[in-house]
């Protein structure tokens, strides 16, 4: 009347456990938020920091960068150019015209002038586009010391415009440009230090510089400042401060900085949690165009968090975001679509979405794209592609992967079967708790495969596997303890672990505890039990429970026989936990 199968089998995921719901990036992987399985992430205090040390300001317009020495070549500039306002705009000669009275003003070393004729060249204005002549011009007012020309001549080797990249001439023309006082100069200096460009990296030359730049009202240097309070970079960690730098940033419009206060109120970060102050500047970011802030704001549509849950709206927003490829969004599109949450379930644009995450490098997408080509969902059956996308996720680390990849390799699935490989992506699964992987390698160990026969072994990846609810470890953990292999055979325990894994529907668990009230082995022989038990898993598809149920019924009366029909029923009310 057993019902144990005669090999260990290992256990297949099934697209249930695919890695789902929200990645983070202020709310995950790029930094913050919610993971892939929709809850709390452990990523969750970590703030949005790519802008941080990676966004620079834009080329200074002389026309607001004015110096004393040269006003009154910059004010004709400001005239011809920007007084937009002026009654007599009608009559200004345009950018041509500009040009044209600049030039002779250049000559007599005017570093305004030249500043000015570099900015043309370089916006191509009222002369064709030329980094290199813009270049020259910068170049030629800076060394004159020209404040706004340094800056300029810095970004310009910042950014490769008109001249190869040059990170140690950059900084040098910023730090010329900020020690006049240039607020730009100031905030992109304290970029270069704070990601180590062309100088060590130091985190308090940076927060210095950032300083002087926030003072004067510099959105760029307010925003990483408060980046950098946050992080705890140069200065102690101080989420109030932070949030002081966010609000002056997106008082003057920053996106990311509103996206940041965003993640903040989130997070519960300087002060109470508040969802719903969190989803007003998600929404100004993301009005403004912000990707990260568009994502966030479908993450919250999704969860329900300071709005009421509405899969559409989320579908809306990750849509804008990963049109601008924001990689998160488009994992999170391809669930919606794979779910059928806010919008008609498409596997076919599920695929295409997790792809180009996946393209992108998300290690969950890699997943994901593995899960649908193992299962054939959206596309055609393709073990070779589940390999290679189970592979790049592997490489990464993806628990989920290295498991399904050591599932492959055991079955032989796209390649030959290699237990030795399956063994080993096992046990880098195991290592970082995947319940599969670990009731897997007790599979190994249990019928030598890949690895030396060893019950104890087996009995220690079937425990740590069942202590995450694992049925099938659960299942197998009560054949050990049965049989006493691998630890000193204990009736009792193995009715405990079958009882447990019968409770999650496992039909050989369900059978087996049939059997051992058949038996009285663990307790007290009842063939009222037994057969509710034989009787349960047999509706479930085991066969063998039908032949121990009606073998039991044998042994019973007609009444005894309704009680039991009786307790099957009951025992699928109860969710099938056991009476004892």
């Amino acid at each position: 009347m057993r019902c144990v199968a005669g090999a260990w089998r290992p256990t297949q995921r099934s697209n249930n456990t695919v890695a789902g719901g929200w990645p983070s990036a202020l709310l995950r992987r790029a930094d913050g938020g919610f993971p892939h399985n929709g809850g709390p992430s452990a990523q969750a205090n970590k703030l949005h920091n790519v802008a941080a040390h990676g966004r620079a300001c834009a080329p200074a317009d002389c026309a607001q960068r004015r110096a004393p020495a040269c006003a009154s070549n910059e004010v004709l500039l400001n005239i011809l150019l920007h007084d937009a306002d002026s009654d007599a705009a009608a009559d200004r000669p345009g950018e041509a015209g500009a040009l044209a009275l600049i030039r002779p003003l250049a000559a007599p070393d005017s570093g305004a002038a030249q500043n000015n004729l570099g900015l043309m060249y370089a916006n191509g204005q009222g002369v064709s586009q030329d980094p290199v002549e813009a270049l020259k011009w910068y170049a030629l007012a800076a060394h004159q010391g020209y404040a706004p020309a340094q800056y300029n001549l810095g970004y310009a080797y910042a950014n490769g415009q008109g001249t190869a990249a040059d990170a140690a001439q950059a900084l040098h023309w910023y730090q010329q440009s900020a020690q006049q006082g240039v607020a730009l100069a100031q905030a992109n200096l304290g970029l270069m230090y704070a990601s180590g460009q062309g100088v060590a990296q130091d985190f308090e030359q940076a927060m210095q510089w950032y300083r002087m730049a926030a003072q004067q009202g510099e959105p760029t240097a307010q925003f990483n400042l408060g980046v950098m309070y946050a992080n705890g970079q140069g200065v102690a960690q101080d989420f109030t401060m932070a949030l002081a730098c966010y609000e002056a940033a997106a008082e003057q419009g920053d996106a990311s900085a509103k996206f940041n206060l965003g993640a903040m109120h989130a997070n519960g970060q300087g002060g109470a949690q508040d969802f719903a102050r969190a989803q007003a500047f998600y929404q100004e970011a993301a009005e403004a165009g912000d990707a990260t802030a568009q994502y966030g704001l479908g993450v919250m549509h999704a969860n329900g968090q300071g709005v009421a849950q509405d899969f559409t709206q989320a579908r809306k927003w990750y849509g804008l975001a990963a049109a601008q490829g924001h990689i998160h969004a488009q994992f999170n599109l391809g669930f919606l679509y794979a779910n059928g949450q806010g919008v008609a379930r498409d596997d076919a644009r599920a695929l295409d979405w997790y792809r180009l995450a996946a393209e992108q490098g998300d290690a969950a997408a890699q997943y994901n794209l593995g899960v649908i080509y193992s299962l054939g969902q959206g596309t055609a059956q393709d073990h070779a592609q589940a390999l290679l996308w189970y592979r790049k996720a592997a490489d990464q680390g993806d628990a989920y992967a290295q498991s399904n990849l050591g599932l492959m390799c055991h079955n032989g699935q796209g390649m030959a079967r290699d237990y030795v490989q399956a063994f080993q992506w096992y046990q880098m699964a195991a290592a970082q708790g995947d319940a599969y992987a670990e009731f897997n390698l007790g599979v190994l160990y249990a019928n030598g495969q890949g690895v030396g026969r060893d019950y104890a072994q087996a009995l220690h990846w079937f425990s740590l596997a069942a202590a995450q609810d694992d049925a099938a470890a659960q299942y197998h953990l009560g054949v050990l303890y049965h049989l006493g292999q691998g630890v000193a055979q204990d009736a009792a325990k193995a009715v405990h672990w079958y009882r447990l894994a019968a409770a999650q529907r496992h039909p050989q668990a369900q059978g087996d505890l049939g059997s051992m009230y058949a038996k009285g082995e663990g307790v007290l022989q009842d063939f009222v039990r037994s057969h509710s038990w034989f009787n349960v898993a047999a509706v479930s598809g085991n066969a063998e429970a039908a032949k121990g149920r009606d073998q039991v019924a044998q042994q019973m009366t007609t009444q005894q026989i309704g009680q039991a029909q009786k307790m099957a029923r009951e025992l699928k009310q109860r969710h099938f936990q056991d009476f004892d």
